[in-house]
């Protein structure tokens, strides 16, 4: 198995590391044929699908091809902001948050 990684660019050696998972490796297709992963994976929250990325930091979003790749197809949004901070929103919800501050750069809604 390999996991690819979009290529550094000596302009962008201060982006995010971009990693592109093979279908194969999803874990709703996994399960489809292993229903005892799932089983084994069961959580008490309620949430089902990731639905929304946003990544905080300095200097982003940047030019990029990669990057700007994300950006086209409203993969994941990027903000310039001080600090780092990955906001992770699952199934379009809002209305509870869990936010890892500051032992992890961090914020989940669900």
């Amino acid at each position: 198995m390999a996991i690819r990684a979009a290529p550094p660019t000596e302009e962008g050696r201060a982006d995010p590391s971009i990693f592109v998972i093979p279908r194969y490796l999803r874990w709703d297709e996994r399960t489809q044929a292993q229903p005892e992963l799932l089983a084994a994976a069961r959580h008490q929250r309620p949430i089902r699908e990731l639905t929304r990325i946003v990544i905080h930091g300095p200097g982003l979003p940047s030019a990029v091809p990669a990057v700007q790749t994300l950006v086209a197809q409203s993969i994941v949004e990027f903000a310039h902001a001080e600090q780092h901070l990955l906001e992770l929103h699952f199934d379009q919800r809002r209305q509870d948050i869990l936010d890892a501050r500051p032992t992890l750069p961090l914020i989940i809604r669900y």
